[in-house]
């Protein structure tokens, strides 16, 4: 406090440790934090920690439904933050052969590949809902939108960060105006993270501009309107990935922002946006329904959300689904273009995503998903258990300053040897991980 910091000890002292953590507000309408699953953008920043270092850990008390799903989210995001920046450094610093032929080298990056930007996509719209595509706490129109721009606007600041990381210190570009220009107009996008980062920004800036329709429509009171913009929500996207550009070179390489493209220019954007407003706005849809079963248990009345049956159908669907996806297997995921039985499946780059991409994903996200919901679960029953959950959901509230760091310090690493292997790559993952959480307590714990 003020009082506290005023006063002065005669003898000197020496600080080993100072870290201050800040309780987040309750949201007394949702009964949990608002924002609470921050994704890639959402007030992020550098978030406060979870977890107290000096003390010993505790249960969690336990919470409302709303609440177990926003620590459940944060864990869920943990572990695809640790596969991402894993692959991420078998990229760098492993040979093509490991990434491609050994056990542990494949996993990771087909693991990666497959779940880490759709789950990020698929939480971004869950955490977005509550932030700003609603107005439930009747916020006047223009800090509604100053909200949602500040959030838009720090992955591109995060996209900017990377890709000048990866074109000075990893592709040795000359450090002139042009270099920079062709950075800052994303004319030319460098790296792992850039095109990554502002697809988040893009598909939050869409589906703001039509909020208020997509609102007016799931809460109308003919269940016709309801279907129909479900409907237009998740399989407009999916439409969309039958309308490719044959042409995207040039001055036209921005369309590959927002649209699949067949030509392509080299350092374009890989992953387009507007197809993936498909795991964006289920991701909504699954907020609008936790906030109705949330009601539905304060009310006493019974919820899907606890039948075993129901979600073990839900898990069958989504099996079936991902056949297609799981056929390919053996190939790299990361480009992945290969022509199945089912039809193509297609990750991004020319011609993609491809629906059975889309969707044949969503079955290990699922259980990625159920698994963390029973992992918060046991840390509100088990003392043990928390310090793993806590880890996890530090690393799932702070994902894009481990994206953005995690590329600096890879794009300095690179120099053209490739002298470690794929499991050695996940214990440098972890040294690199525990240096982030470094600064990221530095940055927490310092006076101004």
């Amino acid at each position: 406090t003020a009082a506290e910091s005023t006063q002065v000890s005669m003898a000197p002292s020496v600080y080993l440790c100072s870290c201050v953590f800040v309780k987040p507000e309750k949201d007394a309408e949702e009964g949990t934090t608002e924002e609470a699953a921050p994704l890639m953008a959402a007030e992020l920043g550098i978030a406060a920690p979870t977890h107290i270092l000096d003390k010993k850990p505790v249960a969690r008390p336990a919470g409302g439904f709303l609440t177990e799903l926003s620590h459940a989210w944060d864990i869920f995001k943990g572990v695809l933050c640790i596969f991402m920046v894993w692959s991420h450094v078998d990229l760098t610093l492993t040979t093509g052969t490991d990434q491609l032929y050994t056990h542990v080298g494949h996993t990771v990056g087909n693991v990666a590949s497959g779940m880490c930007f759709l789950g990020f996509m698929i939480s971004y719209g869950y955490s977005c809902h509550f932030a700003y595509l609603t107005n439930s706490k009747n916020r006047p129109a223009s800090e509604q939108f100053f909200r949602m721009m500040r959030s838009a606007c720090l992955p591109i600041m995060g996209a900017w960060i990377c890709a000048f990381a990866w074109a000075f210190m990893f592709f040795k570009l000359p450090i002139n105006w042009t270099t920079a220009i062709s950075i800052f107009t994303f004319y030319n996008v460098f790296g792992n993270g850039p095109d990554f980062i502002l697809s988040f920004t893009t598909t939050l800036l869409l589906s703001f501009t039509w909020h208020k329709w997509m609102n007016v429509g799931l809460d109308s009171k003919n269940s016709w309107k309801q279907c129909l913009t479900v409907g237009v929500m998740l399989l407009g996207p999916l439409l969309l990935t039958q309308f490719v550009v044959q042409n995207c070179t040039g001055e036209r390489k921005y369309i590959m922002f927002f649209l699949e493209c067949n030509i392509r220019d080299a350092w374009t954007c890989n992953l387009p946006a507007l197809p993936h407003l498909f795991n964006f706005n289920l991701g909504v849809l699954l907020a609008r329904l936790s906030a109705r079963e949330d009601k539905k248990l304060k009310e006493g009345q019974e919820s899907f959300i606890n039948s075993p049956i129901m979600l073990a159908g839900i898990a069958g669907v989504l099996f079936t689904m991902a056949v297609p996806l799981f056929s390919a297997w053996s190939y790299n995921y990361g480009n992945l273009t290969v022509e199945t039985k089912w039809g193509p499946v297609v990750r991004g780059f020319s011609g993609g995503p491809s629906p059975l991409w889309l969707v044949g994903n969503l079955f290990w996200l699922f259980i990625l998903f159920i698994a963390s919901v029973l992992a918060a679960r046991l840390a509100m029953a088990y003392t043990s258990f928390c310090w793993i959950t806590e880890t996890m959901e530090h690393l799932g509230a702070n994902v894009l300053l481990y994206l953005v760091m995690s590329d600096m310090m890879l794009a300095g690493l690179y120099s053209g040897r490739f002298d470690m292997h794929p499991a050695g790559a996940g214990v440098f993952t972890a040294g690199m991980m525990v240096a982030i959480r470094f600064v990221h307590y530095l940055g927490q714990s310092s006076r101004k």
